[in-house]
């Protein structure tokens, strides 16, 4: 991205920008294109892979997520909710799960309903504010959907027309979620929702460095 844009983006005067941009820069977060436009620096990898370390993913998260897809026979997701979007820690079977998929709005994600279930209504429009609301006419309609996922506890959508989602809170972090996706509609709920409360709950006492 170029500066311009980014100040544009974040309503920051320009000359901010580029003092911001010049510290991240200077810690190897981005790097400059160039172009003159700034992209990822090597820090980020190895931020990622040390935070995947550092909260055990590999050897207790990642063999549970693992274990799930093969006891419900369903691709896997566990996602963090971001500002308006879910980034997918991992979504989908086997060692291919990591880095799955690309950031996800909130609205349209069968994970970033269940953890926007857990704000308040004004929390959830103090997120949605001034943006577009994919899924929804408008924010009023969002918060009655949660009101529903709320007084069942998860969350079950189609999220795409032959696809759904059905998806648990971590209670280690009021922003994780744990779901699985497929092709099943809503009779396969009480055989997957077992199966999908019992690795939550063995999740949450692995995952240290997200606790809340």
């Amino acid at each position: 991205m170029g500066v311009t844009f980014l100040s544009e983006e974040l309503g920051m005067e320009i000359t901010r920008v580029h003092r911001l941009l010049r510290t991240l820069s200077h810690l190897g977060l981005i790097k400059q294109t160039d172009g003159k436009k700034y992209g990822p620096g090597p820090a980020i990898p190895v931020l990622a892979a040390q935070t995947l370390h550092a909260t055990h993913f590999g050897d207790k998260v990642l063999p549970e997520l693992q274990r799930l897809g093969r006891s419900t026979k369903q691709n896997v997701a566990l996602g963090v909710l971001w500002e308006r979007s879910v980034s997918y820690l991992y979504h989908g079977k086997g060692s291919k799960g990591i880095g799955g998929h690309e950031l996800w709005p909130a609205s349209k994600s069968g994970l970033g309903l269940l953890i926007l279930s857990r704000k308040t209504d004004e929390q959830v429009r103090a997120i949605m504010s001034g943006h577009p609301i994919p899924g929804f006419e408008n924010v009023k309609a969002l918060c009655e959907a949660l009101a529903k996922i709320r007084r069942q506890g998860y969350v079950f959508v189609h999220t795409i027309k032959t696809e759904a989602t059905l998806a648990v809170a971590l209670e280690v972090n009021d922003s994780l979620a744990l779901g699985v996706t497929g092709r099943f509609d809503s009779s396969s709920v009480p055989h997957l929702l077992p199966l999908l409360t019992a690795s939550a709950a063995e999740i949450d006492g692995s995952f240290s460095l997200f606790r809340s």
